[in-house]
């Protein structure tokens, strides 16, 4: 080897390991820079996009693990203060929204105030507006109901299936891939601050019988409240113990050179089990109990009625007004 190749050598193998010190040992550097660069944008990125800003400027090198240290970085650092929650955006999931967690509902004295202003400035044009304006009277579906409900699903590749029974009852449904980020907990932690303080969040989930997902319930909670101050009722609805043995699923190879698969050979053997291997029928069906059983049906029927009674009353004074106008 050349001395001018030994040279570039050394001083490859001095940055890589100051590099790694700056990461591992001095955060303090690390975190000033990241700032920095985030004060560059007016709207939220990627944790990958600060990566390979970071990356640019030799903050650190261009590997899977240093993203990976980053991403712990970040999530300290965001939790002590120094990085807002808001600043990051997670690109690899979408939810599907469904009704507000507080809907504004429409007084039926302004929708037929309307109905009448509009009708008598254009008696022609707007007559069968006013004589229809009963049916713009509604209640959200989960109105007066005790919870806030939402469906958390772990396999992207189930929304397709999850998402019209969803909103067949009006439910945000949310595919979080595995272990939810903290990017996506605080965009959903700021629709559940808006949930009423007489109802309570209530996350349907679903997801994979094995050693990470099995007891990812737990982790979602806690994060939301301790991160947060949101206080969430996670319930797993599939895939369960009970599901795997009622319809015999096969199961799969377990990865138990995961980190986390310490005991879950010992309980369960060198097998996991997944989600997609129910068939489809079975998954909407559990899929629709789940949702099923946080309504309270009494309360759904009150609803129902009100909107009948109220829509009923609405088309008499259209009447009563018509007959008396047209008189």
């Amino acid at each position: 080897m050349s001395k001018d190749l030994a040279d570039t050598k050394k001083c490859g193998d001095r940055k890589a390991s100051g590099v790694k010190a700056i990461i591992r040992g001095r955060p303090s550097v690390l975190i000033p820079v990241a700032q920095e660069i985030l004060k560059e944008y007016n709207s939220r990125i990627t944790i990958r996009q600060l990566f390979y800003r970071l990356v640019s400027k030799g903050i650190v090198p261009n590997s899977e693990s240093s993203y990976t240290m980053l991403i712990q970085r970040m999530i300290v650092a965001r939790r002590d203060g120094r990085i807002p929650f808001e600043v990051f955006e997670d690109r690899t999931w979408h939810s599907f929204l469904g009704e507000s967690p507080c809907p504004i509902i429409g007084k039926a004295e302004v929708i037929l105030a309307n109905g009448i202003d509009v009708y008598e400035n254009a008696e022609e044009y707007a007559l069968n507006q006013l004589k229809n304006a009963y049916s713009e009277f509604d209640l959200p579906y989960w109105y007066k109901q005790p919870n806030y409900v939402e469906v958390w699903l772990e396999k992207e590749a189930l929304a397709n299936l999850f998402q019209p029974i969803a909103e067949k009852y009006y439910v945000t449904f949310v595919p979080c891939r595995g272990y939810p980020r903290l990017s996506l907990l605080y965009d959903c932690a700021q629709r559940f601050k808006k949930v009423p303080n007489d109802k309570e969040v209530c996350i349907l989930y679903f997801g994979d019988y094995d050693m990470r997902d099995l007891n990812i319930e737990q982790p979602i909670a806690k994060n939301l409240c301790d991160d947060f101050g949101i206080q969430a009722k996670v319930i797993r609805f599939a895939l369960t113990r009970e599901q795997i043995a009622q319809f015999q699923l096969p199961p799969n190879p377990a990865k138990i050179k995961d980190t986390m698969a310490r005991g879950w050979k010992e309980k369960n053997g060198n097998v996991a089990w997944e989600l997609d291997a129910l068939e489809p029928h079975v998954l909407e069906n559990i899929l629709d109990k789940a949702i099923q059983s946080q309504i309270n049906q009494d309360i759904l029927t009150e609803r129902n009625n009100n909107v009948s009674k109220t829509r009923e009353a609405m088309q008499i004074q259209v009447k009563e007004y018509l007959a008396e106008v047209q008189s």
